[in-house]
């Protein structure tokens, strides 16, 4: 049975071979089965060893709380509870994997969450959210399309709040998220590379400066981008 690696596509290999000097990050939502795979995380933390001088992993485990609140109706003492022992057993789970990888990183949501940067970008974006319909809609769109999951479906009608309680409390994990992704290349430093196994185009327009509220924004200009997916191995 062959190893299971990242692929690239095409159109992001020649940012690999510039790689080196840089710095790369990976954002991880807390309990997403693929980070959870320890095969799949041996190879995001193999591909960040060889790819770039330094390789931090960051857990997204507190913004996890208010999904937690929409879908199951618990208070945030609780939710934060949950989500912090998640973000616990993620961290085991990736210092296990990256300990002999001595340029690759694991930190948690609070490890940054007192930095400036974050906080200005956080309260920068719950104003536009309420101040810009174009940015709060697609804000939405994104929320929408995590609640008209089937499981997610099924969990918030067997609490019965409404969808418009939903949305409202969910919100915030994708403002809190962007936030800190748009913050994080800029307290890193200067050569900055953010890997995904997908690309979110809100958050590159809003790198891209293309909302009238993105001046404000506390970015890295330099940072750059490359989607990176898990391959399982092939028996």
């Amino acid at each position: 049975m062959t190893q299971g690696r990242i692929i690239v596509p095409e159109e992001y290999k020649p940012m690999i071979a510039q790689s080196s000097s840089a710095q790369g990050f990976m954002g991880l939502s807390a309990g997403k089965s693929l980070f959870t795979s320890s095969e799949a995380m041996k190879a995001y933390a193999c591909f960040g060893h060889e790819k770039f001088r330094s390789f931090t992993f960051l857990i997204a485990d507190l913004p996890k709380r208010y999904n937690l609140m929409a879908l199951e109706g618990i208070d945030e003492v609780r939710a934060t509870y949950r989500t912090a022992i998640i973000g616990l057993d993620m961290r085991r789970l990736l210092k296990k994997i990256t300990g002999n990888y001595k340029n690759v990183t694991v930190r948690n949501w609070i490890d940054f969450s007192d930095n400036e940067d974050y906080q200005k970008n956080l309260a920068l974006l719950n104003n536009a959210y309420q101040s810009d319909n174009g940015f709060s809609f697609e804000c939405n769109s994104i929320v929408w399309g995590f609640l008209s999951l089937p499981k997610n479906l099924e969990r918030s009608q067997r609490l019965g709040n409404s969808l418009e309680d939903r949305v409202k409390i969910c919100k915030s994990y994708v403002l809190d998220e962007f936030a800190m992704l748009l913050a994080v290349p800029k307290i890193l430093g200067e050569d900055v590379c953010e890997i995904y196994p997908g690309k979110n185009d809100l958050q590159e327009k809003l790198q891209r400066g293309e909302f009238s509220f993105c001046d404000e924004l506390i970015i890295n200009p330099q940072r750059k981008f490359m989607e990176a997916y898990y391959e399982p191995p092939h028996s």
